[in-house]
Formats: C-alpha cells, structure tokens, sequence
C-alpha cells in the first residue's frame, strides 16, 4: 500500500501506527467491503466516480468514504458491517442512485452478497446454555440465512448477504459472529 505524501501528512496518529504495524503481505484491497451491487472489484475500481451519490442515498448512513490510509482507494465507498451493518434494504436505494451503473442487481434481480458471516460457537451464548437467538431474529426476512437447532447457529453461507445485522446485535458483543470479506 501506498500513499502520497499529502495523504500521509492528513492522517490520523492511530492510523499511521496501524499502516506501520500492518502485514505487507495482505492484499489492503480485500480488506474494504464495498456497497451492495458491487459486480467485481477491478470493474468498481475503474468505474466508480466517488461521486458520493450511494452515500447520500444510503437511509441508514452505513455507507463511508475512505480516507487518506487508504492510499489511491481514498474516496471510494466502502462498509463497515462491524461497526454499522448494511440494513439489505428491499429498494437498494444505494444501487438505484449510482449514476455509473458500477452497483447493479443481477439478471435476476438479486444483490450480490457484500461479505459472509462466520459463527464461532466457542463464543457464542447458545453453546455457554443461554438461551439467545438474537442473530437469528435480526437476519433480514427475506434471506433468513440463520437457523438454530441443537444447540448450535448455523449460518448458510448461500443465503448469507453479509450485512452484518447478526454480528452488530449479537448479545456476546459480537465476538461469536465475524464479517469477513469475499
């Protein structure tokens, strides 16, 4: 990862110390999870005007802009499931006002997922005996990619949208649930 020596003089001393410590030998790009409808990242990279439009449109503000850490992604939209989870709107009010056409529906008229939800059930409240199931009440009626039984949350990683509902509103504070890109 790169960055200019403008942006390295706007950062932040938390995320300086976060670009010194980080591992060169992770891709920085896999890391940023991108708003629904994004085909292909190569193809948002080059198509995406950072035209602020899918941020505006967003009715829950979930979705950002990076900042100068992110080298020459800075100002590109990007998620952040953890800390604010995507609401998987039935509208995609977001998709709907990309003026380029980089966020789009598939034929079928579905949304790719943004990322997938990864249960660890040494964490997890069910398998410590409390009675929880609060991921699996948040998990948007339409995909209902959680299921509880035997004691145990199992996610179908085909249904999964990734929006992190689950993990943001988990009663462990959201330890037994990771949102991790694809």
């Amino acid at each position: 990862m790169t960055i200019s020596r403008r942006q390295l003089f706007r950062l932040r001393p938390s995320k300086l110390m976060d670009l010194a410590f980080e591992d060169k030998k992770e891709s920085k790009i896999k890391s940023y999870i991108r708003p629904p409808g994004v085909v292909s990242e190569d193809l948002f990279l080059d198509k995406c005007d950072n035209c602020s439009a899918c941020l505006e449109a967003c009715p829950h503000g979930v979705i950002k802009k990076l900042g100068p850490e992110a080298g020459k992604f800075e100002y590109t939209p990007y998620l952040n499931p953890r800390e604010l989870p995507c609401h998987w709107c039935t509208d995609f009010d977001c998709i709907k006002a990309c003026p380029s056409g980089v966020l789009s529906k598939n034929n079928d008229e579905k949304v790719k997922p943004i990322a997938k939800a990864l249960v660890d059930m040494n964490s997890c409240l069910i398998s410590l005996g409390t009675i929880c199931d609060e991921c699996r009440s948040v998990c948007p009626s339409e995909l209902r990619a959680i299921k509880i039984f035997d004691r145990q949350v199992h996610i179908d990683l085909d249904k999964c949208s990734g929006c992190g509902l689950c993990s943001f509103y988990c009663d462990n504070a959201g330890s037994a649930i990771k949102i991790e890109n694809i």
